[in-house]
């Protein structure tokens, strides 16, 4: 892992750079481990609740 002192403008540079140098099978492989990557994370679940919701029509 590797820490970055950056600010947002160079970092946006710096992904769109290295996003352009990868191959399109680069890309589709860095999207999979992205996808696996973000699975790590716990999602918020949303509650089953008995409220509804009125709302107006026309």
């Amino acid at each position: 892992m590797e820490i970055r002192f950056e600010t947002k403008k160079e970092s946006q540079a710096r992904r769109d750079r290295e996003a352009k140098e990868r191959t399109p099978n680069e890309r589709f492989v860095f999207f999979l481990r992205l996808m696996a990557e973000i699975n790590k994370f716990q999602t918020k679940r949303e509650e089953k609740t008995n409220n509804f919701i009125l709302k107006r029509t026309k």
